[in-house]
């Protein structure tokens, strides 16, 4: 009976569907803990990096107001130096 085997063709796919899907569920079973555990690492890996980074940019800040420090004591030194030059008339 033709409808009885149309039934029976659709079975026998869902049962072949069903057959490839659990072969598929199981590779998934077998690699999710590695997966999970490169994903920590990766999580760990990106967290340093971001650590980092802000370390990197606190020392550049660091720099840059020690450098600012250093050009306005740099100023105050000429400033005194031209003092005393002047104090001396001028002549060295």
């Amino acid at each position: 009976i033709t409808p009885i085997a149309g039934i029976k063709t659709n079975t026998d796919t869902l049962v072949s569907k069903a057959t490839t899907m659990d072969s598929k569920l199981g590779d998934i079973d077998n690699y999710i803990a590695t997966i999970s555990t490169n994903t920590g690492k990766c999580a760990a890996f990106t967290e340093d990096t971001a650590t980092n980074t802000l370390d990197i940019y606190n020392r550049i800040v660091t720099i840059s107001s020690d450098t600012t420090q250093m050009r306005a004591d740099m100023a105050t030194i000429i400033g005194l130096l031209q003092d005393i030059y002047a104090q001396m008339g001028g002549n060295a």
